[in-house]
């Protein structure tokens, strides 16, 4: 009973195996420059820093509030702004301001494409960037950046570009097309699929190869790091910058080695389940707040567990305290902040702790139904860094300090490649089936069987031999007792083969003056009746005297025994 007891729980186990294969997919890579914003674009007196814009989205007005709408905040500007000495010094107000501002970025990206494209424009351009660029070793792809390369962006980090992201591009559109756009796009899709197999391990610069100018001049006087992050994550799939990103140094060829771990799981009912689409209550806006937090464009790409978390903990606070979380990690539906506002107020973050206290990722897992993905790809990463000399360093020995150190850092090199063509895979397989489960059954069965059999043979072999034993005992006590209960003893004296024969002593022994032995005395015996060894030491017949003789004639002579009474 345990066994089908498991069965009906769908247990499972997991497998671990290493595969080589040929080629490798190359994964996806985005860089984002730690700075959000160029300054040149940012400080224009038109741009979005000092004045408000209204958009059109999805056929309704919103409005893009600047950063210092007034006067109160245009401190904030003017210490991103200024160009005097002091301004360029670090401040004890940067931290808030840059908090400030990365809230302000989310909140213009959540309005929409329109917020999308004018924090893009705000933001480092990938023709500028990449200085120079080398793919599967003789290919160089600054030649066609737009193909190469899609612009995306961050919550966090503003402008980005991705390598190998340019499908996104297609998704959306791809069922308005017409029969032969869809033939077109389904053949540059395989030429594309081909462009990016990894097929060999001559060397590390064999992969991809980017030297990327951090543009130091442009970065805002809050920034206080320079250099590049780079999310290095599956394929048409969203990044997570906690899990995914290495952060690069200016200055340094930073080479980053890929090993690759794909993970197969079981959907329901099976423990442990998985899952390939978004949750449909989530996703259709049929829980407690009623109201759709993902980003229509979102839902058309793979479902991501840690997206789904995310998106689930944003939904309930909506529900408890009917405003939008300040930092959300991910882009959520802009109709949210038409009818919704950021939870900035002390009653609404007030309202936000109280509601987010002691909720973990297990709440929103039960929640929202947030589970783990059933195929996943995940590129373990070893980094190590060497010191880089960029042609623009050449002449630093004309210049001061501060110029050779920002000369230093104004350029940074990346090479992504794999280690081998061998990677883990690990499978969740049915613990059991019908076959395993008949099979177990019948193995524990026949074992208990055999023993039964076993024992049964055992107490049938102990009864046998305790009731052998036990007629012995009680023969042998027949023998010491007689028949009304008195103790005997007795003398079995064997006869010849002649009935009834007395020896002759005279004429044995004439010679002699001794004596002769009295003669045996004269009993009766069963002349023609034999008896069984066994009966001659049976007890007397019941008239016998206390002193008697009788005689028997056995299969081995005949006996005769003399009883004594005692």
């Amino acid at each position: 009973m345990g066994v089908i007891q498991e069965y009906m729980q769908y247990p499972v186990i997991y497998t671990y195996e290493y595969k080589t294969v040929d080629t490798l997919e190359f994964p996806d890579v985005t860089i984002c420059n730690v700075n959000p914003l160029l300054k040149s674009k940012a400080c224009r007196n038109d741009s979005l820093l000092y004045r408000s814009v209204k958009i059109d989205n999805l056929g309704e007005e919103v409005t893009l509030n600047a950063f210092c709408p007034d006067e109160n905040s245009r401190w904030m500007c003017d210490r991103i702004c200024g160009d005097n000495e002091q301004v360029k010094q670090p401040n004890e107000e940067d931290l808030n301001i840059r908090a400030q501002l990365a809230q302000w970025i989310k909140e213009t990206i959540a309005a929409g494409e329109m917020g999308d494209a004018i924090i893009t424009d705000l933001g480092h351009k990938v023709g500028s960037m990449v200085q120079k660029c080398s793919y599967a070793s003789n290919d160089d792809c600054t030649t066609n950046t737009g193909l190469r390369f899609t612009e995306t962006v961050s919550q966090l980090y503003g402008s980005c570009f991705c390598f190998h992201c340019h499908r996104r591009n297609h998704t959306k559109k791809f069922q308005k097309l017409s029969e032969e756009d869809r033939a077109e796009h389904e053949r540059t899709k395989r030429e594309w699929d081909k462009y990016y197999e990894y097929g060999t391990l001559s060397s590390p610069l064999s992969g991809l190869v980017i030297q990327l100018n951090t543009e130091i001049d442009e970065y805002l006087p809050t920034s206080n790091e320079v250099g590049f992050v780079v999310m290095i994550h599956e394929h048409n799939k969203d990044y997570s910058i906690c899990h995914d990103s290495v952060y690069i140094l200016p200055g340094y060829t930073t080479y980053i080695g890929l090993n690759l771990m794909t993970t197969f799981n079981l959907g329901p009912p099976y423990q442990d389940s998985c899952r390939d689409v978004w949750p449909q209550p989530l996703k259709e806006g049929t829980l407690e707040g009623a109201v759709k937090v993902i980003d229509p464009f979102v839902e058309t790409q793979q479902y991501s567990r840690p997206m789904c978390l995310e998106y689930c903990k944003i939904e309930y606070l909506l529900f408890k305290c009917k405003c939008v979380q300040n930092d959300p990690t991910v882009k959520i539906n802009p109709e949210l902040t038409e009818n919704y506002k950021y939870c900035k107020s002390a009653k609404k973050n007030e309202c936000t702790k109280k509601v987010l206290y002691k909720k973990t990722n297990m709440v929103w897992e039960a929640r929202c139904d947030c589970r783990r993905e059933c195929e996943t790809r995940r590129y373990d990463t070893d980094v190590s860094v060497a010191g880089l000399v960029a042609e623009e360093n050449t002449g630093l020995g004309n210049q001061t300090r501060e110029q050779q150190m920002y000369t230093q850092m104004g350029s940074a090199r990346i090479v992504v490649y794999f280690h081998s063509f061998t990677y883990e895979h690990v499978k969740a397989i049915k613990k059991y089936d019908e076959i395993r489960v008949l099979s177990i059954i019948g193995g524990i069965n026949g074992m208990y069987l055999g023993l039964s059999f076993y024992l049964l043979f055992q107490a049938v072999d102990i009864i046998a031999t305790g009731a052998v034993k036990f007629i012995q005992k009680l023969r042998n006590r027949n023998l010491a007792l007689g028949q009304d209960g008195n103790s005997m003893s007795s003398t079995a004296v064997q006869t010849t083969a002649r009935g009834n024969h007395r020896r002759r002593w005279g004429s044995v022994w004439p010679s002699y003056t001794r004596r002769a032995p009295e003669p045996l005395p004269e009993v009766s015996y069963y002349g023609r009746q034999r008896k069984n060894i066994w009966d001659v030491f049976k007890k007397p017949s019941e008239h016998a005297a206390s002193s008697t003789i009788e005689q028997f004639n056995t299969s081995y002579g005949r006996f005769a025994v003399h009883y004594y009474r005692r």
